[in-house]
């Protein structure tokens, strides 16, 4: 009522409805929605739409595979020519949540290096940061805080620093004695563009915070403690998918819901499902090879066999 009467101010047998579904909302909340926007209002007509569906149509796409990331969960749904693949669908406990909880652990095992780096700086806090700092305990963040900041400058490391970052951590770096002192770490730099511009001042002022909030979301990529990860994901629900609708559906990825707005996010993902791929490829066309060869030398052995002594 208040849609119709309040926020559009028209009459519902003037209005055809599309209704924007979950796709596992329950037969039962469906059928008494219909029948409220028939029976009771009198709508000319009602589409009931699935979330894939139409984040899809939104990209001019029919094709695809819809990833949601929520705080609590992940959700990955192929879709093919505006047919939702059910045999397909995947989804695990990984959301934001998770990035939240590696967040709130390096923050509380470094904050007097963030308090010593922002009282050094000539950061101007209006926003209260260094207060929040100051107040923190071992007992843990203030999850309100906490999410705030995650939502201005949430973001994950491209690809070439992803890599960069792991071979540092395999190889540790040879410091200087007279330019480091032992259990000293290395200040990382801010990638730009990943921030607010309101909130740049912020990123040169501490990188050490924008580098905790990035590693933090790096969890999406590099996978929670149970080994479950965005690409992970996408690679299970391919590999449910029919083999004929596979190289169509990995052609366009997408992302959804309130972890999509990561930085840098769906760039990463779609290079790290391309580099898998590309090391399938080859790996498939390596063992083909490899049986290309076998067949002419189990034929000459055969020819060999038949000639008489």
């Amino acid at each position: 009522k208040w849609v119709f009467f309040v926020a559009l101010q028209t009459k519902p047998t003037e209005r055809p409805v599309v209704v924007v579904e979950n796709f596992l909302m329950p037969s039962q909340f469906r059928k008494a929605l219909v029948y409220c926007l028939f029976d009771v209002y009198e709508v000319p007509l009602v589409l009931m739409l699935p979330t894939p569906v139409a984040s899809l149509t939104l990209t001019g796409a029919n094709t695809g595979i819809v990833i949601d990331i929520g705080e609590q969960e992940t959700r990955v749904m192929p879709v093919f020519e505006n047919h939702m693949v059910y045999d397909a669908f995947v989804y695990q406990r990984l959301g934001v949540a998770d990035a939240l909880e590696v967040m709130t652990q390096r923050i509380i095992s470094r904050r007097s290096k963030l308090v010593q780096s922002l009282e050094e700086s000539s950061f101007c806090d209006t926003t209260g940061l260094l207060e929040q700092l100051k107040d923190i305990s071992d007992d843990g963040v203030d999850q309100t805080w906490l999410k705030d900041l995650a939502f201005r400058l949430a973001a994950v490391y491209s690809k070439k620093e992803a890599d960069a970052k792991r071979s540092e951590d395999s190889s540790p770096p040879a410091q200087d004695d007279n330019d480091a002192k032992e259990g000293d770490e290395p200040t990382p730099t801010p990638s730009q563009g990943n921030a607010w511009p309101l909130l740049q001042s912020i990123v040169e002022a501490s990188p050490l915070l924008h580098d905790i909030v990035r590693s933090g979301f790096e969890v999406l990529i590099q996978g929670n403690c149970e080994g479950h990860s965005v690409v992970s994901l996408v690679l299970d629900c391919l590999c449910r998918c029919p083999i004929d609708l596979r190289a169509t559906l990995a052609q366009n990825v997408i992302l959804t819901g309130g972890g999509a707005a990561t930085a840098n996010l769906a760039f990463r993902v779609q290079d790290e499902i391309d580099e898998i791929m590309q090391t399938l490829y080859e790996a498939e066309e390596a063992i083909t090879n490899d049986s290309d060869e076998e067949e002419p030398a189990a034929e000459a052995k055969d020819d060999a066999d038949d000639v008489p002594f």
